[in-house]
């Protein structure tokens, strides 16, 4: 199982302090003023990779358009240097938006480029970065040799930032492979690295992974002492992010020694570092614990209103994804009718163009009546063009709004699926924890919630609103592949809609690791070739009908 924090160690920051994104928010800008007075060329390359890595932790989809457009000038400048980093920032950026494949694509390619021009600076972002892909997907051998080579070029480097944050990558994959001992001493490594820099984002990583561990071997000393380190230097540094990430699990630990009082002022504390400012994820993090805690203590009023305020925050996230969904939808949407807008506006020119040419001929050869004719051929060509453009444009608006809906209820689908099990997981730790009499009142909680958490129900309604979308997907799959029937239709139709392995999990209703198993007996039934891309090969027979229908 992989560790979450992964993908913090990948961006080799964290989570940003107030400080350090307004930093970044200048030298994005910087960088955007430079790129607009240099000119076409080498150095235009390098400006947009540096863009990509800068937009890699404020927007994902921009990082990505810049390596597109770095990547695709340096080809027509066979500029092999900016080709294989603007693949590298490819895969920076497919990894923070959880699109695994693609960024383990974007990064071999550029992995190959760099062994060809022995660009060692490039070769070790990339060996750091194929390190955590390797790990996310199962495999902890070939990433623990990924994050070695990248350690090593650090090393010839000194490139001893970098260093700090992969002995922090070394130590979350070593933690699975090796044991607590092997990952506490490259934790430590990242550690001495970080302090010796004076670099505080490393030191508060290294300190709150090295509290994880100790909490994992229950010396829970050590992890108050690591974690009480991590909060005074995050409030020092106004990063109200990693404090109340610190007291959070400072809380937890206090709950766990059953020291209830301290455990509730540090998770009072934790809301109010927070309280008021966009931090919502933050704020219902520390407001779930509290409601956990209030249980505990038999505090059945404090624990109604914590539970209250957690559920209207986690309200308030869903609106807010939701709202930014649909809003990345409409720009898209609205991108694609300007760039349909521009191509019909430069056919029009093109075929302007020609018919003043061929105007200009017949006048030049006198023949009237020819003219006339290739005049009444174009009016024609036109007003069928023109009826054709409504009917797509009406079918493209239809198909549009069916994607939003689809869209819409994905993500009330996961939410939804996400929340009940994290209360059922809440109330069994609970139930286990309070005295006897009031476990019957738990476990009716209990029932009622598997009463209302009823799988099939809603996957009947999530396929009412994907057959919307996708018409002929289930026929064409099934007559292509008449063996794959019942719960390989559905992962079919989540790997269609490109849904990372959670968030298949939390519609079927199964474990991560059976979402795996799962997806490996479907390429043994498609009879995929271990190289070849399952989400390719589905969305390939989508295409297909879409073409035929053409």
């Amino acid at each position: 199982m992989t560790h979450p924090l992964h993908r913090l160690c990948l961006l080799g920051i964290g989570i940003l302090s107030f400080f350090d994104a307004w930093c970044q928010r200048r030298e994005i800008d910087s960088l955007a003023r430079l790129l607009d007075t240099t000119q076409l060329g080498i150095p235009a390359v390098d400006v947009m990779n540096e863009l990509a890595i800068q937009y890699t932790n404020v927007n994902a989809d921009t990082a990505i358009y810049y390596a597109g457009e770095a990547l695709e000038m340096a080809e027509q400048l066979d500029y092999k240097k900016g080709i294989a980093a603007a693949y590298a920032r490819m895969g920076s950026a497919y990894f923070s938006k959880a699109q695994d494949d693609l960024s383990l694509e974007s990064y071999l390619k550029s992995l190959k480029l760099s062994e060809e021009i022995n660009d060692s600076t490039n070769l070790c972002f990339v060996h750091q970065g194929l390190g955590i892909i390797y790990d996310i997907m199962g495999q902890e051998e070939d990433a623990m040799v990924s994050l070695r080579k990248a350690l090593r070029i650090a090393d010839l480097l000194s490139l001893n930032q970098r260093k700090a944050n992969i002995y922090r990558s070394m130590s979350v994959v070593g933690n699975q492979i090796y044991s607590k001992d092997s990952a506490m001493s490259f934790i430590k490594e990242s550690l001495r690295i970080s302090e010796d820099l004076n670099y505080n984002q490393g030191i508060v990583s290294a300190l709150n992974f090295m509290a994880t561990i100790h909490i994992h071997l229950k010396n829970y000393d050590e992890a108050l002492e690591q974690l009480q380190r991590s909060l005074r230097i995050s409030m020092q540094e106004r990063n109200l992010r990693r404090a109340n990430y610190a007291l959070i699990r400072i809380g937890r630990i206090y709950t766990i020694r059953k020291e209830y009082q301290k455990a509730k002022e540090v998770l009072l504390e934790a809301v109010k570092v927070v309280e008021g400012t966009n931090l919502n994820s933050y704020e219902q993090d520390a407001y779930e614990e509290l409601y956990v805690l209030d249980t505990l203590m038999g505090d059945y009023k404090s624990a109604f209103i914590h539970y209250e305020k957690n559920t209207e925050l986690k309200e308030a996230i869903f609106n807010t994804q939701t709202a930014n969904r649909l809003r990345e939808l409409t720009d898209k949407y609205e991108a694609e009718k300007r760039k349909q807008e521009l191509e019909i506006q430069e056919q029009k020119i093109v075929l302007l163009e020609k018919d003043q040419q061929i105007k200009a001929m017949w006048r030049n050869i006198l023949i009237v009546g020819i003219i006339l004719i290739a005049v009444a051929a174009i009016v024609l060509f036109k007003y069928q063009k023109n009826q054709n453009i409504r009917k797509q444009k009406y079918l493209n608006q239809k198909i549009e709004f069916q994607s939003k809906e689809l869209a819409s209820y994905t993500i009330n689908f996961i939410q939804k699926r996400n929340l009940f099990e994290s209360v059922e997981e809440n109330l069994k730790e609970v139930e286990l924890e309070i005295e006897k009499e009031s476990v019957p009142k738990i476990r009716k909680i209990r029932r009622l919630i598997k009463q209302e958490d009823n799988i099939d129900r809603d996957w009947e309604e999530f396929k009412l609103h994907f057959e919307s979308v996708h018409k002929n997907f289930f026929p064409i799959l099934q007559r292509k592949h008449p063996d794959v029937r019942g719960g390989d239709l559905k992962l079919c139709a989540l790997i269609n809609l490109n849904m990372n392995i959670k968030e298949m999990s939390a519609i079927l209703g199964i474990s991560i690791n059976s979402v795996k198993t799962a997806r490996y007996r479907l390429r043994k039934k498609l009879n995929l070739d271990h190289g070849d891309s399952l989400h390719s090969y589905i969305s390939s027979l989508e295409k297909s009908i879409s073409s035929k229908e053409s």
